[in-house]
């Protein structure tokens, strides 16, 4: 890597003038017109870039960000960590800032982690948070922070705190549409039993609206849950019942697979029977024959526009809270 040493060198100048003239600081020193030109010249020829830490110690910045993560992120399988984790680690290389990265549960958790990433040591911070956790706690914790801080969460936590969002309405409505565009009748969702499950299917019953369906109530499978092993008993039920359904839309991708291995056992061609979409677009969804459609939270892009969203923080710019909208990943599972 080349050096203000390097440059200095190869020019014939104190590296102290390379480095006034690179800045454009020249302060009360002077050179000659062709001395500077100079200097620029050689810099861009030998490929001199600034030193990442040095300009942030100018800045009086570190070059850091710390991220909080819960350290169980989305339903086993999911792949939601994972994808987080290395979004945000990909955009702050791109920057060329460091990361700092704590998991936490519980809101003493986070009063750890903030004690750790605090204005000595880091520039921001971005908090992920689920749905599982004391959220009224956290975000006043967060709001106490003297840092700029960016949540990713389902809506925002505070007025205070620029949120990277999502509407898990907006998730039921696009696995609904997916079904339907792809010549699903009358498709089944599978019901986890949680508060994103009632609001995903609150939008899986109001796309059907719109295209001139009725969600059943029968068509309405509880399963308490996310496990994989709750679901093979009810769907042979409803095989044996001579089935009116012609899809199913899962809470997880690895439930969408447990009603694949179901449904292949009984004999019962996917897609061209039955079609089936999954949750989260996981690594899972790769590796199914045939492989799984799913509806993707855009977990990576919001986790890139969150570091976004933060430096723009960091800088002084006013920043407001952003939804993105789900996105349909068509694969074998449904029908082209």
């Amino acid at each position: 890597m080349t050096s203000l040493s390097d440059v200095a060198r190869e020019v014939g100048c104190s590296a102290s003038l390379v480095s006034k003239v690179l800045r454009g600081r020249m302060g009360k020193s002077s050179a000659r017109p062709e001395m500077v030109r100079k200097i620029l010249e050689t810099a861009h020829r030998l490929g001199y870039t600034p030193n990442a830490t040095a300009r942030a110690l100018v800045r009086g910045r570190h070059n850091a960000i710390a991220v909080f993560l819960p350290r169980w992120h989305g339903q086993p399988g999911s792949g939601l960590d994972a994808a987080v984790i290395s979004a945000i680690a990909e955009e702050l290389t791109a920057l060329g800032q460091r990361l700092m990265l704590q998991f936490f549960l519980t809101p003493d958790e986070l009063a750890d982690a903030l004690a750790n990433a605090n204005p000595g040591t880091v520039d921001g911070i971005l908090a992920v948070l689920q749905q599982t956790q004391d959220i009224p706690n956290l975000a006043r914790q967060l709001e106490a922070s003297p840092l700029p801080v960016v949540t990713l969460y389902d809506e925002p936590v505070s007025a205070r705190l620029p949120n990277i969002g999502l509407d898990q309405h907006d998730v039921g409505s696009c696995a609904a549409h997916a079904l339907l565009a792809a010549g699903c009748t009358a498709p089944v969702f599978l019901d986890s039993s949680d508060a994103i499950s009632q609001r995903r299917l609150s939008g899986f019953r109001d796309a059907l609206a719109e295209s001139g369906r009725t969600l059943r109530p029968e068509h309405i499978w509880s399963l308490g849950g996310y496990d994989p092993a709750a679901l093979p008993p009810r769907l042979l039920r409803a095989l044996d019942a001579q089935p009116d359904w012609d899809g199913l839309a899962a809470p997880s991708d690895p439930l969408a697979f447990s009603a694949l291995q179901t449904l292949r056992e009984r004999g019962i061609r996917v897609p061209e029977q039955i079609q089936i979409v999954g949750t989260d677009d996981g690594p899972l969804c790769g590796y199914t024959q045939p492989m799984l459609s799913s509806v993707s939270g855009q977990d990576a892009a919001r986790s890139r526009l969150g570091i976004q969203t933060l430096q723009r923080l960091i800088a002084g710019e006013s920043v407001g809270h952003t939804r993105l909208t789900p996105q349909f990943i068509a694969r074998g599972t449904t029908r082209t």
